[in-house]
Protein backbone atom coordinates (compact mmCIF):
# COMPACT_ATOMS: atom_id res chain seq x y z
CA UNK A 1 0.00 0.00 0.00
CA UNK A 2 1.11 3.76 -1.18
CA UNK A 3 1.75 5.67 2.54
CA UNK A 4 -1.41 8.62 0.94
CA UNK A 5 -3.44 10.30 3.48
CA UNK A 6 -7.11 10.13 2.79
CA UNK A 7 -7.47 13.35 2.35
CA UNK A 8 -10.34 15.36 0.74
CA UNK A 9 -8.89 14.88 -2.93
CA UNK A 10 -9.31 11.30 -2.21
CA UNK A 11 -12.88 11.03 -1.86
CA UNK A 12 -13.52 13.41 -4.55
CA UNK A 13 -11.73 10.92 -6.99
CA UNK A 14 -14.10 8.46 -5.50
CA UNK A 15 -16.60 10.07 -6.58
CA UNK A 16 -15.78 10.67 -9.81
CA UNK A 17 -14.97 6.83 -10.61
CA UNK A 18 -18.77 5.42 -8.48
CA UNK A 19 -20.36 7.89 -10.38
CA UNK A 20 -18.60 7.70 -13.31
CA UNK A 21 -18.44 4.06 -14.48
CA UNK A 22 -22.73 3.79 -14.04
CA UNK A 23 -23.25 6.94 -15.48
CA UNK A 24 -21.13 7.01 -18.84
CA UNK A 25 -22.67 3.35 -19.26
CA UNK A 26 -26.16 4.38 -18.78
CA UNK A 27 -26.29 6.79 -20.87
CA UNK A 28 -24.86 4.53 -23.57
CA UNK A 29 -26.59 1.33 -23.08
CA UNK A 30 -30.14 1.98 -21.49
CA UNK A 31 -32.29 1.86 -24.53
CA UNK A 32 -35.49 3.62 -22.85
CA UNK A 33 -33.36 7.05 -23.00
CA UNK A 34 -30.88 6.11 -25.51
CA UNK A 35 -30.27 8.95 -28.33
CA UNK A 36 -27.25 10.52 -30.34
CA UNK A 37 -27.45 13.05 -27.88
CA UNK A 38 -26.80 10.84 -24.86
CA UNK A 39 -23.82 8.75 -26.44
CA UNK A 40 -21.74 11.66 -27.00
CA UNK A 41 -22.65 13.16 -23.22
CA UNK A 42 -21.63 8.85 -22.44
CA UNK A 43 -18.65 9.35 -23.96
CA UNK A 44 -17.92 12.76 -22.08
CA UNK A 45 -18.57 11.09 -18.55
CA UNK A 46 -16.50 8.02 -19.44
CA UNK A 47 -13.02 10.32 -20.67
CA UNK A 48 -13.76 12.60 -16.97
CA UNK A 49 -13.90 9.37 -15.62
CA UNK A 50 -10.72 7.77 -17.12
CA UNK A 51 -8.82 10.26 -16.14
CA UNK A 52 -10.05 9.91 -12.41
CA UNK A 53 -9.39 6.13 -12.71
CA UNK A 54 -5.51 5.96 -12.33
CA UNK A 55 -5.41 8.55 -9.18
CA UNK A 56 -8.25 6.16 -7.65
CA UNK A 57 -5.60 3.18 -8.33
CA UNK A 58 -2.89 4.84 -6.69
CA UNK A 59 -4.98 6.05 -4.15
CA UNK A 60 -5.96 2.56 -3.57
CA UNK A 61 -2.52 1.59 -3.41
CA UNK A 62 -2.85 -0.72 -6.36
CA UNK A 63 -0.84 1.22 -8.79
CA UNK A 64 1.23 -1.70 -9.14
CA UNK A 65 -1.29 -4.12 -10.36
CA UNK A 66 -2.74 -1.70 -13.06
CA UNK A 67 0.42 0.31 -14.34
CA UNK A 68 -0.68 0.58 -17.97
CA UNK A 69 -3.77 2.87 -16.22
CA UNK A 70 -1.09 5.73 -16.05
CA UNK A 71 -1.85 8.41 -18.61
CA UNK A 72 -4.60 6.19 -19.65
CA UNK A 73 -6.68 9.04 -20.65
CA UNK A 74 -3.55 11.71 -21.93
CA UNK A 75 -4.93 11.58 -25.58
CA UNK A 76 -8.70 11.68 -25.11
CA UNK A 77 -8.20 14.92 -24.17
CA UNK A 78 -8.33 16.19 -27.93
CA UNK A 79 -11.66 14.33 -27.60
CA UNK A 80 -13.60 16.48 -24.98
CA UNK A 81 -13.85 19.50 -27.38
CA UNK A 82 -15.60 17.50 -30.53
CA UNK A 83 -17.46 15.33 -28.56
CA UNK A 84 -18.97 18.68 -26.70
CA UNK A 85 -19.61 20.11 -30.01
CA UNK A 86 -21.27 17.44 -31.36
CA UNK A 87 -23.33 16.67 -27.93
CA UNK A 88 -24.92 20.19 -27.96
CA UNK A 89 -25.53 19.70 -32.01
CA UNK A 90 -26.96 16.85 -31.47
CA UNK A 91 -29.36 18.23 -28.77
CA UNK A 92 -30.29 21.67 -30.70
CA UNK A 93 -30.42 20.35 -34.73
CA UNK A 94 -32.97 18.44 -36.13
CA UNK A 95 -32.11 15.06 -37.95
CA UNK A 96 -28.77 15.34 -36.48
CA UNK A 97 -26.45 12.74 -38.52
CA UNK A 98 -22.79 12.18 -37.60
CA UNK A 99 -20.97 12.19 -41.42
CA UNK A 100 -18.30 10.58 -42.84
CA UNK A 101 -16.49 14.29 -42.95
CA UNK A 102 -17.13 14.88 -39.12
CA UNK A 103 -14.58 12.09 -38.38
CA UNK A 104 -11.68 14.79 -39.70
CA UNK A 105 -12.67 16.13 -36.20
CA UNK A 106 -10.59 13.21 -34.59
CA UNK A 107 -8.02 13.22 -36.50
CA UNK A 108 -5.90 15.08 -33.69
CA UNK A 109 -6.53 12.47 -31.34
CA UNK A 110 -5.26 9.98 -33.42
CA UNK A 111 -2.03 12.02 -33.94
CA UNK A 112 -1.84 12.35 -30.33
CA UNK A 113 -2.27 8.90 -29.97
CA UNK A 114 0.46 7.77 -32.31
CA UNK A 115 2.52 10.23 -30.60
CA UNK A 116 2.81 8.71 -27.62
CA UNK A 117 3.39 5.07 -28.58
CA UNK A 118 6.69 5.42 -27.13
CA UNK A 119 5.38 6.10 -23.68
CA UNK A 120 2.80 3.16 -24.05
CA UNK A 121 5.20 0.56 -24.95
CA UNK A 122 6.98 1.66 -21.63
CA UNK A 123 7.43 -0.62 -18.35
CA UNK A 124 5.37 -0.43 -15.36
CA UNK A 125 8.13 0.17 -13.16
CA UNK A 126 9.24 3.59 -15.84
CA UNK A 127 5.35 4.46 -15.46
CA UNK A 128 5.41 4.26 -12.31
CA UNK A 129 8.16 6.32 -11.49
CA UNK A 130 6.60 9.01 -13.68
CA UNK A 131 3.39 9.28 -12.20
CA UNK A 132 4.74 9.85 -8.74
CA UNK A 133 7.40 12.01 -9.83
CA UNK A 134 4.17 14.20 -11.10
CA UNK A 135 2.35 13.07 -8.14
CA UNK A 136 4.57 14.45 -5.02
CA UNK A 137 7.19 16.25 -7.14
CA UNK A 138 5.06 18.32 -9.98
CA UNK A 139 7.20 16.60 -12.22
CA UNK A 140 5.65 17.11 -15.82
CA UNK A 141 7.37 15.31 -18.52
CA UNK A 142 4.97 16.15 -21.64
CA UNK A 143 6.06 19.15 -23.24
CA UNK A 144 3.65 22.29 -23.19
CA UNK A 145 2.83 22.97 -26.73
CA UNK A 146 0.86 19.50 -26.17
CA UNK A 147 -1.10 20.42 -23.21
CA UNK A 148 -2.01 23.85 -24.64
CA UNK A 149 -3.27 22.61 -27.80
CA UNK A 150 -5.78 20.32 -26.01
CA UNK A 151 -6.34 23.09 -24.09
CA UNK A 152 -6.87 25.05 -27.35
CA UNK A 153 -8.86 22.33 -29.01
CA UNK A 154 -11.53 22.23 -26.04
CA UNK A 155 -12.28 26.10 -25.46
CA UNK A 156 -12.95 26.52 -29.40
CA UNK A 157 -14.94 23.52 -29.79
CA UNK A 158 -16.59 24.57 -26.78
CA UNK A 159 -17.15 28.35 -28.34
CA UNK A 160 -18.86 27.14 -31.26
CA UNK A 161 -21.04 24.66 -29.07
CA UNK A 162 -22.16 27.95 -27.17
CA UNK A 163 -22.66 29.62 -31.05
CA UNK A 164 -25.27 26.70 -30.95
CA UNK A 165 -26.94 27.34 -27.91
CA UNK A 166 -27.64 30.56 -28.17
CA UNK A 167 -28.89 30.08 -31.92
CA UNK A 168 -31.25 27.48 -30.03
CA UNK A 169 -32.20 29.97 -27.55
CA UNK A 170 -33.00 32.24 -30.51
CA UNK A 171 -34.81 29.95 -32.70
CA UNK A 172 -37.11 29.04 -29.54
CA UNK A 173 -37.67 32.72 -29.37
CA UNK A 174 -39.06 33.12 -33.38
CA UNK A 175 -40.75 29.52 -33.06
CA UNK A 176 -42.72 28.87 -29.97
CA UNK A 177 -44.79 30.82 -26.94
CA UNK A 178 -43.71 28.44 -24.22
CA UNK A 179 -40.32 27.82 -23.59
CA UNK A 180 -38.48 25.63 -20.91
CA UNK A 181 -35.07 27.11 -20.11
CA UNK A 182 -34.01 24.24 -18.73
CA UNK A 183 -32.73 22.93 -21.65
CA UNK A 184 -30.99 25.78 -23.23
CA UNK A 185 -29.41 26.46 -19.53
CA UNK A 186 -28.26 23.22 -19.22
CA UNK A 187 -26.38 23.06 -22.32
CA UNK A 188 -24.57 26.63 -21.18
CA UNK A 189 -23.79 25.25 -17.99
CA UNK A 190 -22.36 21.90 -19.48
CA UNK A 191 -20.24 24.40 -21.44
CA UNK A 192 -18.76 25.93 -18.68
CA UNK A 193 -18.12 22.89 -16.32
CA UNK A 194 -16.13 21.24 -19.36
CA UNK A 195 -14.14 24.21 -19.29
CA UNK A 196 -13.60 24.71 -15.73
CA UNK A 197 -11.24 21.80 -15.56
CA UNK A 198 -9.08 22.37 -18.35
CA UNK A 199 -8.34 26.01 -17.56
CA UNK A 200 -7.07 25.24 -14.24
CA UNK A 201 -5.62 21.97 -15.84
CA UNK A 202 -3.06 24.18 -18.21
CA UNK A 203 -2.66 26.42 -14.91
CA UNK A 204 -1.65 23.46 -12.89
CA UNK A 205 0.78 22.17 -16.35
CA UNK A 206 2.69 25.45 -16.32
CA UNK A 207 3.31 25.96 -12.55
CA UNK A 208 3.21 22.97 -11.09
CA UNK A 209 2.18 22.36 -7.76
CA UNK A 210 2.71 26.11 -6.61
CA UNK A 211 -0.66 28.11 -7.92
CA UNK A 212 -3.17 25.53 -8.45
CA UNK A 213 -4.41 22.87 -5.67
CA UNK A 214 -4.52 19.59 -6.97
CA UNK A 215 -8.25 19.38 -5.11
CA UNK A 216 -9.48 21.74 -7.67
CA UNK A 217 -8.24 19.93 -10.70
CA UNK A 218 -10.22 17.10 -9.10
CA UNK A 219 -13.47 18.89 -8.36
CA UNK A 220 -13.24 19.70 -11.88
CA UNK A 221 -13.28 16.48 -13.16
CA UNK A 222 -16.06 15.39 -11.06
CA UNK A 223 -18.49 17.94 -12.00
CA UNK A 224 -19.58 16.97 -15.45
CA UNK A 225 -19.89 13.77 -14.11
CA UNK A 226 -21.85 15.00 -10.75
CA UNK A 227 -23.78 16.87 -13.27
CA UNK A 228 -25.12 14.73 -15.68
CA UNK A 229 -25.95 12.78 -12.56
CA UNK A 230 -27.89 15.15 -10.89
CA UNK A 231 -29.97 15.69 -14.10
CA UNK A 232 -30.96 12.23 -14.82
CA UNK A 233 -31.98 12.25 -11.44
CA UNK A 234 -34.12 15.64 -11.40
CA UNK A 235 -35.08 16.25 -15.36
CA UNK A 236 -34.78 12.85 -16.91
CA UNK A 237 -36.32 14.45 -19.70
CA UNK A 238 -33.43 15.82 -20.88
CA UNK A 239 -32.21 13.04 -21.94
CA UNK A 240 -35.12 13.16 -24.95
CA UNK A 241 -35.22 14.85 -27.73
CA UNK A 242 -34.94 18.39 -27.11
CA UNK A 243 -38.18 20.32 -28.03
CA UNK A 244 -38.56 22.51 -31.15
CA UNK A 245 -34.66 22.01 -32.36
CA UNK A 246 -33.36 24.01 -35.15
CA UNK A 247 -33.34 22.94 -38.48
CA UNK A 248 -29.77 22.18 -40.16
CA UNK A 249 -28.68 25.21 -41.68
CA UNK A 250 -27.57 23.90 -44.95
CA UNK A 251 -30.36 21.66 -45.49
CA UNK A 252 -31.91 21.97 -48.74
CA UNK A 253 -35.17 22.97 -46.86
CA UNK A 254 -33.55 26.26 -45.18
CA UNK A 255 -31.91 27.52 -48.33
CA UNK A 256 -35.90 27.07 -50.15
CA UNK A 257 -37.22 28.70 -47.20
CA UNK A 258 -34.81 31.98 -47.63
CA UNK A 259 -35.06 31.69 -51.06
CA UNK A 260 -39.08 32.15 -50.96
CA UNK A 261 -38.93 34.62 -48.28
CA UNK A 262 -36.47 36.91 -50.64
CA UNK A 263 -39.70 37.02 -52.96
CA UNK A 264 -42.21 38.50 -50.69
CA UNK A 265 -43.53 42.02 -51.32
CA UNK A 266 -44.02 44.93 -49.14
CA UNK A 267 -47.17 45.01 -50.20
CA UNK A 268 -47.71 41.07 -50.09
CA UNK A 269 -46.37 41.75 -45.98
CA UNK A 270 -48.79 44.11 -45.12
CA UNK A 271 -51.60 42.52 -46.54
CA UNK A 272 -50.38 39.51 -44.63
CA UNK A 273 -50.01 41.24 -41.20
CA UNK A 274 -53.15 42.52 -41.64
CA UNK A 275 -54.75 38.98 -42.07
CA UNK A 276 -52.77 37.52 -39.41
CA UNK A 277 -53.73 40.79 -36.61
CA UNK A 278 -57.35 39.72 -37.89
CA UNK A 279 -57.33 36.44 -36.84
CA UNK A 280 -55.55 37.11 -33.35
CA UNK A 281 -57.94 39.32 -32.45
CA UNK A 282 -61.02 37.71 -33.48
CA UNK A 283 -59.63 33.56 -32.68
CA UNK A 284 -57.25 34.46 -29.93
CA UNK A 285 -55.08 31.82 -30.09
CA UNK A 286 -52.26 32.82 -27.91
CA UNK A 287 -54.95 31.50 -25.04
CA UNK A 288 -52.91 28.02 -26.10
CA UNK A 289 -49.47 27.67 -23.76
CA UNK A 290 -47.86 25.35 -26.62
CA UNK A 291 -48.94 27.35 -29.41
CA UNK A 292 -46.01 27.48 -31.93
CA UNK A 293 -45.41 29.04 -35.02
CA UNK A 294 -46.45 26.16 -36.88
CA UNK A 295 -49.74 25.83 -35.65
CA UNK A 296 -50.52 29.70 -36.36
CA UNK A 297 -49.29 29.62 -39.61
CA UNK A 298 -51.51 26.60 -40.49
CA UNK A 299 -54.45 27.89 -38.61
CA UNK A 300 -54.09 31.59 -40.26
CA UNK A 301 -52.86 29.77 -43.55
CA UNK A 302 -49.63 32.23 -43.91
CA UNK A 303 -46.26 29.53 -44.93
CA UNK A 304 -44.14 29.60 -41.53
CA UNK A 305 -41.47 30.76 -43.19
CA UNK A 306 -43.22 33.96 -44.34
CA UNK A 307 -45.12 34.45 -40.93
CA UNK A 308 -41.76 34.14 -39.19
CA UNK A 309 -40.66 36.98 -41.61
CA UNK A 310 -43.30 39.16 -41.36
CA UNK A 311 -43.35 39.66 -37.59
CA UNK A 312 -39.71 39.82 -37.21
CA UNK A 313 -39.90 42.74 -40.05
CA UNK A 314 -43.26 44.29 -40.03
CA UNK A 315 -43.58 43.99 -35.68
CA UNK A 316 -40.08 44.06 -34.95
CA UNK A 317 -40.09 41.49 -32.28
CA UNK A 318 -40.00 37.40 -31.96
CA UNK A 319 -43.11 35.40 -32.34
CA UNK A 320 -42.40 34.76 -28.27
CA UNK A 321 -42.93 38.49 -27.50
CA UNK A 322 -45.51 38.63 -30.09
CA UNK A 323 -47.85 36.11 -28.69
CA UNK A 324 -46.68 36.69 -24.90
CA UNK A 325 -47.97 40.76 -25.66
CA UNK A 326 -51.21 39.87 -26.31
CA UNK A 327 -51.26 37.24 -23.38
CA UNK A 328 -50.30 40.29 -21.21
CA UNK A 329 -53.05 42.58 -22.80
CA UNK A 330 -55.46 40.11 -22.00
CA UNK A 331 -54.09 39.44 -17.85
CA UNK A 332 -53.98 42.81 -17.73
CA UNK A 333 -58.24 43.17 -18.44
CA UNK A 334 -58.85 40.30 -16.19
CA UNK A 335 -56.70 41.85 -13.40
CA UNK A 336 -58.65 45.01 -13.79
CA UNK A 337 -62.57 42.69 -14.24
CA UNK A 338 -64.59 42.75 -10.72
CA UNK A 339 -65.50 39.28 -12.24
CA UNK A 340 -62.35 38.36 -11.66
CA UNK A 341 -61.07 39.49 -8.23
CA UNK A 342 -61.38 36.22 -6.27
CA UNK A 343 -59.34 34.22 -9.12
CA UNK A 344 -55.16 34.48 -8.18
CA UNK A 345 -52.87 35.82 -10.30
CA UNK A 346 -51.64 32.51 -11.60
CA UNK A 347 -55.00 31.62 -12.64
CA UNK A 348 -55.07 34.45 -14.43
CA UNK A 349 -52.10 34.04 -16.29
CA UNK A 350 -52.88 30.45 -17.13
CA UNK A 351 -56.59 31.68 -18.45
CA UNK A 352 -54.52 33.85 -20.95
CA UNK A 353 -52.29 31.19 -21.86
CA UNK A 354 -48.76 31.59 -20.08
CA UNK A 355 -47.68 27.67 -18.82
CA UNK A 356 -45.50 28.62 -15.85
CA UNK A 357 -45.37 31.55 -13.07
CA UNK A 358 -42.06 32.39 -13.83
CA UNK A 359 -43.24 32.98 -18.02
CA UNK A 360 -45.70 35.06 -16.99
CA UNK A 361 -44.21 37.49 -14.26
CA UNK A 362 -41.02 37.89 -16.61
CA UNK A 363 -43.22 38.64 -19.61
CA UNK A 364 -45.42 40.74 -17.54
CA UNK A 365 -42.86 43.22 -16.23
CA UNK A 366 -41.65 43.42 -19.43
CA UNK A 367 -44.56 44.87 -21.36
CA UNK A 368 -45.96 46.79 -18.80
CA UNK A 369 -42.79 47.84 -16.35
CA UNK A 370 -44.36 46.50 -12.63
CA UNK A 371 -45.66 43.17 -11.47
CA UNK A 372 -48.90 41.56 -11.79
CA UNK A 373 -49.98 42.34 -7.99
CA UNK A 374 -48.77 45.84 -8.03
CA UNK A 375 -51.16 46.33 -11.47
CA UNK A 376 -53.85 44.51 -9.69
CA UNK A 377 -53.54 46.80 -6.80
CA UNK A 378 -53.58 50.29 -8.74
CA UNK A 379 -56.34 49.10 -10.76
CA UNK A 380 -58.40 48.55 -7.82
CA UNK A 381 -57.51 51.89 -6.41
CA UNK A 382 -58.09 53.83 -9.49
Amino acid sequence: MNNIPIDIGFHIIFLSVYFGIPMSLFLLLVKSYKSKANIFLGLLVLIFTIYSFPHYIFRMGGLEYFPHTIKMGVSTGLLLGPLTYFYIKACTQKDFKFGKWDWLHLLPFVADTLFHIPYYMLGAAEKIEIYKNLFFNGVHTELRIMQLLRVVSVVSYTLLGLRLVFNYRKHLSNTTSAIDKSYYKWLMFFCFIILFPIIFLILFAFTGFELINKNIIVTGFLMPILSSFFVALFKPEIFHSFPHQMPEPDSEEEQKKKYETSTLQEKQKDKLIEKLLAFIKVEKPYQESELTIGDLAERVDIPPHYLSQIINEKLKCTFLDFINEYRVEEAKEKLKEESYSNYTIIAIAYEAGFNSKTAFYTAFKKFTGTTPSQYRKSAIMA
